[in-house]
């Protein structure tokens, strides 16, 4: 599995290196790789999500602050629904060098799980969701994204796909983007996963990012 691991991050660098550019204005908020799974019914979670922008903008590009230096964080609440189907909601955040601690902006989404019966090699997910930012943080005030999700485990190591397609409801452009996701991960526990995520986006920052997935608990339905 080790070995395995060590492919997989070995590539990721690889591409890292390859592919690494500043960060713009344009960019969007944070990071974000689903999985497959979801919460179970019943279940709610909580999950912290933060980034660093190490490359990008210096100063003001219209509205949208500084990039370069910024500490980018969301705090995740999501709930299941069903044991295929959850809803979360996000609270956006940022360390802006000059500016300090700001508010960006919310974010809604719905993330379901595919059957297993279909026998297919990868586990399927879909996840959509709907983003607002404020005018420092993103040149689109509302963006819709559309993702599917396809996952593969091996023991503890988790491999993830995400094709993702996103559009800006207001601002300037409103046309669709692709924008391809993986991300590597491995299980220390139950309540802790350690992983590597990047983006076609994320890749060009050639940030880290660290993820942290506590249960909070059950709450029985009927």
């Amino acid at each position: 599995m080790l070995r395995v691991l060590s492919r997989v991050v070995g590539l990721l660098g690889v591409l890292t290196v390859f592919l690494d550019h500043p960060l713009s204005a344009q960019e969007r908020f944070d990071i974000s790789v689903y999985p497959y799974a979801t919460a179970h019914r019943g279940e709610w979670e909580l999950e912290g999500h933060l980034n660093y922008a190490s490359r990008g903008t210096s100063g003001f590009a219209g509205s949208v602050a500084p990039t370069q230096g910024q500490w980018r964080f969301a705090a995740e609440v999501s709930h299941g629904i069903t044991d295929h189907w959850e809803l979360a909601g996000y609270v956006l955040g940022a360390q802006v060098p000059g500016l300090g601690l700001e508010y960006a902006g919310w974010r809604l989404r719905s993330r379901a799980t595919g059957p297993s019966v279909l026998g297919l090699p990868v586990n399927v997910g879909f996840s959509a969701e709907y983003e607002t930012a404020r005018p420092a943080f993103s040149e689109s005030a509302r963006t819709a994204e559309l993702t599917a999700v396809f996952e593969r485990r091996f023991g503890s190591l988790q491999l993830i796909a995400d094709p993702t397609f996103e559009r800006d409801v207001a601002g300037p452009e409103h046309e669709w983007e692709f924008e391809p996701r993986a991300r590597a991960g491995v299980d220390v526990s139950k309540a802790l996963t350690l992983g590597f995520e990047c983006t076609a986006r994320s890749v060009r920052r050639a940030s880290t990012i660290s993820t942290i997935r506590r249960r909070i608990g059950d709450s029985a339905m009927t």
